[in-house]
């Protein structure tokens, strides 16, 4: 992957290479977490022998996502698999004690032979996490001085420092420094992570404006404070691949009826077209989906594009989709996923 300069920032992505494709797993607060645990796991099996390079969960607390313990997870998750990477999308820094979580990373990394990925945050805004920060008895207001903080002091952990003094872990964490990514909506947050040499994870959504320009402009903070190094710009979104966009909204509509609490946040009153639309659904062939991926500012500049797939995890189409983004909708960004598939030991 080639360094990128100062020089104007080109529309192809941003380290000069093909983007490589990982799948994005946010676990829904449901009535049977057991079920859905397993068929996540199931899927990360599916993703990893059809030629994904990455797999990521979601965290969220008291409730705002269906997993609070992303690393525990990812755990679970490294015996069932042998070379897909692991990634966590994201820890809220704020919610957590620094040297504990150094010290529980550094083992998920020994039981995954290296595979693990830090996604770091500060909570997504508008309120989502709001009764986390109530939970955790802290401010929202201060989201931004915690995370900050938080970091800092996760990354002295990391090299072993702990409040000003020397301190041992095990295992041993410290080239973990260079895996870290922070996720932001923020131009300046951005350029932190750019001027620290960290990756850069962006949402499925931007919450103004159009969600592509937007984000761009997030990547070109990034790289003009990341100078000559070599960027990770990893970009979440959200596909549904059927025949054609018809069958595509009809799927969405049928889950969307019959397993409800997997969809709490559609509104049954609208028409499918338009939540997808609003939510920043890709849908369709293979072909209108990397279209539309293709005409994205910021999808098109990633290193890394995470894929979540709107239907239950337990679904077969949703497997069915795994195939799809990796044998028809990737090699059309560029990926090489489809000459990877079945280079896995099974």
């Amino acid at each position: 992957m080639t360094a990128v300069t100062n020089a104007p920032r080109s529309a192809e992505p941003a380290g000069g290479s093909v983007p490589r494709i990982g799948h994005f797993a946010v676990a829904p607060v449901t009535r049977d977490p057991e079920r859905d645990y397993r068929a996540i796991i199931d899927l990360a099996v599916h993703a990893e022998r059809s030629g994904f390079d990455t797999f990521w969960v979601a965290e969220g607390h008291v409730a705002t996502s269906g997993l609070p313990a992303a690393l525990a997870f990812l755990a679970a998750l490294s015996q069932r698999t042998q070379s897909i990477r692991l990634g966590t999308a994201v820890i809220t820094l704020a919610f957590e004690n620094p040297l504990a979580l150094a010290e529980t990373a550094g083992v998920v990394e020994v039981l995954s032979g290296g595979r693990l990925e830090l996604g770091l945050g500060k909570s997504n805004r508008g309120g989502w996490s709001s009764s986390a920060f109530a939970a955790f008895e802290l401010d929202e207001a201060d989201r931004d001085a915690l995370f900050a903080e938080a970091l800092e002091r996760f990354r002295d952990a990391l090299a072993g420092r702990s409040s000003g003094r020397e301190v041992t872990l095990h295992p041993p964490a410290r080239h973990l420094r260079s895996r870290i990514w922070q996720a932001t909506s923020r131009a300046t947050t951005a350029a932190a992570a750019g001027a620290a040499g960290d990756g850069l994870q962006l949402h499925r959504k931007a919450l103004e404006g159009e969600t592509g320009r937007e984000q761009s402009a997030l990547i070109d903070a990034y790289l003009d404070a990341l100078g000559d190094r070599e960027p990770r710009i990893a970009v979440s979104r959200v596909v549904l691949p059927a025949h054609d966009r018809a069958e595509a909204v009809a799927l969405f509509r049928r889950y969307a009826s019959t397993r409800v609490e997997y969809y709490r946040r559609f509104d049954h009153t609208r028409p499918v077209e338009e939540h997808l639309i609003d939510a920043n659904i890709a849908y369709g062939s293979p072909g209108d989906i990397a279209e539309a991926l293709r005409a994205d500012a910021a999808a098109r500049r990633a290193t890394e594009i995470l894929f979540s797939i709107p239907l239950p995890f337990d679904a077969p189409e949703y497997r069915d989709g795994i195939a799809a983004i990796s044998r028809d909708i990737g090699p059309q960004l560029g990926s090489s996923a489809r000459a990877r598939a079945g280079a896995t030991v099974s």
